[in-house]
């Protein structure tokens, strides 16, 4: 749970976090506290890399005596015999066996990078050795899964020093592979909401290097719009960049001499257009192309933002807020709307009186109080009357791991207050600290 904390403030305000960092550093070793088989300070140093060396260098220190701790203690790698009637997924011992054979080589690769100064030639050699190594030891079946004792290895590597991981990885596996292996760790701590300096440099190797694939241009865009848009496939590029630039995006696109190539272009422009510069839409469509894409769906887009800001809502104009729109431009079907303006009375009753919904019966009840919350959550002032709504909702019968994973993905891809509504209603300690801080890096993520 602790690791949860830190690892969520560092990703929040890594300033901030790497101070609790700090604190944590002091005040848990006074504690005397059990060694344990999962490394809390070697995790954290892969969390603190992209922000502050001289913080990730004493955590690795930190991470070499607790692992020896951990290693010396020999009833800590016992596993302890299941309850009656219980039957396992996979073979605790060889649980126990990856464990250990994974901490012993991180130990090894905490110590290189540690002693990188000294001779940097020497550090790749003693790394590209401990790889071969890892790699030799070859794998664990756990039930179904194949864990590899390189791959963990590996992405520790690039995560805490991924100029070092380049140089190890290409003497060991060329440049095509290292190149295809650093895009695809890219696009993973992208994703993942580590947007920081290792992501640009794994995904800047990648492309450097001719990787061109999709998900490597959505991180360039953010990195180096030029180089993405010189190398990547502009289909890829040009609906990333006209959310971030839309005047730049638009002029590139219509500098493209091939008719079907442009109309394609401005096409994908022209629906961030259609939230962003709204009330100038018809810079995109009256340049002549042959796609009816551009000429129906984004004036149709363009219509639709209009008339919902006419009603009162928030302009929709980042891609997270727009997206769920675009995806269904070919349907009819009608979308709730959001906002007092169109917004049921028995909604707009919950709102002016919070406290008291015991007058609201029927099947409609759930209905109307998650109407509530999703105005009561995008409206200014104090969150109070939203977190006043949420008790009155009728509990839920799914087991906390859904409720956390659900709420999660909706925290990313679907609506906020959903998503803490399912927060709210999860009663594990532990599932509740890993579901709270997951959800607020991903609401802070979507930029919403």
């Amino acid at each position: 749970l602790l690791f949860e904390l830190l690892r969520s403030a560092v990703h929040v305000d890594p300033a901030k976090g790497c101070e609790r960092v700090r604190q944590a550093m002091a005040e848990l070793p006074k504690r005397e506290l059990s060694p344990q088989r999962r490394n809390l300070w070697g995790s954290l140093a892969t969390e603190v890399a992209p922000w502050d060396l001289k913080l990730r260098d004493e955590l690795l220190s930190l991470a070499i005596a607790e692992g020896r701790r951990a290693l010396g203690d020999a009833a800590l790698w016992v596993e302890k015999p299941l309850p009656p009637g219980t039957m396992s997924r996979s073979n605790p011992e060889r649980i126990s066996e990856f464990q250990k054979g994974t901490l012993n080589f991180e130990m090894r690769l905490w110590s290189a990078i540690l002693d990188r100064r000294a001779s940097r030639s020497s550090t790749v050699d003693r790394i590209a050795v401990l790889v071969d190594d890892a790699r030799e030891k070859g794998y664990v079946l756990l039930g179904c899964l194949i864990a590899a004792y390189d791959i963990p290895l590996i992405s520790t590597l690039s995560a805490l020093d991924p100029n070092l991981y380049l140089v190890v990885m290409t003497k060991l596996w060329g440049i095509a592979q290292t190149a295809e292996y650093a895009c695809a760790i890219a696009a993973g701590r992208w994703h993942g909401g580590r947007r920081d300096s290792i992501t640009g440099v794994l995904a800047t190797y990648a492309i450097d290097n001719g990787v061109t694939h999709a998900r490597v241009s959505e991180v360039m865009m953010h990195y180096d719009i030029e180089k993405a848009w010189a190398r990547v496939p502009q289909y890829f590029v040009i609906a990333h960049w006209a959310w971030i630039d839309p005047e730049a995006a638009l002029a590139a696109a219509e500098a493209d001499p091939d008719k079907h190539n442009r109309g394609f272009l401005l096409a994908e422009v022209g629906m961030a257009w259609a939230y962003l510069r709204t009330e100038q839409i018809d810079r995109i469509t009256k340049n002549p192309t042959d796609n009816p894409f551009q000429d129906y769906h984004v004036r149709k887009a363009a219509a639709a933002e209009l008339e919902w800001r006419r009603l009162g809502n928030a302009p929709r104009n980042t891609k997270n807020k727009a997206s769920p729109v675009i995806d269904r431009l070919g349907s009819n079907s009608p979308r709730r709307i959001f906002g007092r303006a169109g917004a049921h009375p028995d909604t707009l009753a919950i709102l002016n009186n919070p406290a008291d919904t015991s007058w609201l019966k029927g099947p409609e009840r759930e209905l109307r109080l998650n109407e509530a919350l999703e105005i009561a959550y995008f409206e200014p002032g104090s969150p109070r009357k939203f977190w006043t709504i949420i008790p009155f909702l009728a509990d839920s019968t799914l087991p906390d791991h859904e409720l956390s994973g659900i709420a999660r993905s909706k925290a990313l891809r679907g609506s906020p207050s959903e998503a803490m509504v399912l927060v709210a209603r999860i009663r594990s300690a532990q599932q509740y600290v890993w579901a709270t801080t997951s959800v607020a890096e991903a609401v802070l993520w979507r930029g919403d």
